[in-house]
């Protein structure tokens, strides 16, 4: 972020992208102005902060550990455990994922933009998908799914199969969206879609191969969670960066301005 003075006016852009002047108070004030670069390193050194904390926490779990000693503080950094810090920045960086999707279906519906209710309807579903990160709800209903459906081996963690079902229901939904959207975007959302998918479903699928025959806690199972978490961490990083850079393009300058 970096933060600069403001005067007298400013320029913003519509959802068409024309130009329009934005009067503001003449009184002297600050705005912030958000860099998608500068975002995005800071969130990629939090990720790999995470990443590299978590592995140490659990190589001290299966190595080094004498009769669960300091295990609270482990579980507090594993990527794959929940409500600690991993999952709550998982759910901050969906959240704000959700709030940058708003501002362009704001913006999209002031100008008459016939793709309006699709970026809103991706707000909320980023909303729901924070909402899930910070609760776990997902997980719930696994060992109801397992035994229903008699589950092992890939789909050892069943929840893959309906969410397998409704990224496919997605995409679908959503290819006339994607072949409007600028190239640079459209392959930006299709590459942080893959990455994240790939590790939420994808590598979560061979965790549950690996859970099933060789068990959840193990050394190897930390390696494939730590995989999987961090490649949807990238996912949503990569994400934000596409949605920052096509609201700087496509939008105009995000800027908060403090009086």
């Amino acid at each position: 972020m970096l933060a600069r003075k403001v005067w007298s006016s400013t320029t913003i852009a519509n959802g068409d992208s024309r130009s329009i002047e934005s009067p503001l108070s003449s009184s002297q004030g600050y705005c912030l102005t958000l860099s998608p670069e500068r975002i995005v390193r800071f969130l990629l050194l939090v990720v790999l902060g995470l990443a590299l904390v978590s592995l140490a926490g659990q190589y001290y779990r299966y190595f080094l550990s004498e009769g669960g000693r300091h295990m609270t503080i482990v579980r507090f950094f594993d990527l794959d455990s929940e409500a600690n810090l991993p999952t709550w920045y998982s759910s901050v960086a969906l959240l704000f994922s959700s709030f940058l999707l708003a501002i362009i279906a704001w913006a999209k519906r002031g100008g008459g933009d016939r793709y309006a209710l699709h970026w809103a309807a991706m707000a909320l579903l980023f909303l729901g998908l924070s909402l899930d990160e910070a609760s776990g709800i997902h997980e719930m209903p696994i060992e109801q799914l397992r035994a229903a459906l008699h589950a092992k081996s890939i789909f050892y963690f069943t929840w893959v199969i309906p969410g397998a079902g409704f990224v496919g229901f997605f995409l679908l939904a959503y290819l006339r969206f994607l072949a409007h959207l600028p190239p640079s975007t459209r392959w930006l959302f299709l590459l942080s879609g893959a990455i994240f998918v790939g590790g939420a479903i994808g590598v979560e699928m061979i965790s549950g191969y690996y859970s099933y025959y060789y068990g959840e806690a193990t050394w190897g199972n930390a390696l494939i969670t730590t995989v999987e978490e961090v490649l949807e961490m990238l996912g949503i990083v990569l994400f934000i960066y596409a949605l920052l850079q096509y609201i700087k393009s496509h939008i105009g300058v995000i800027r908060l301005r403090i009086v």
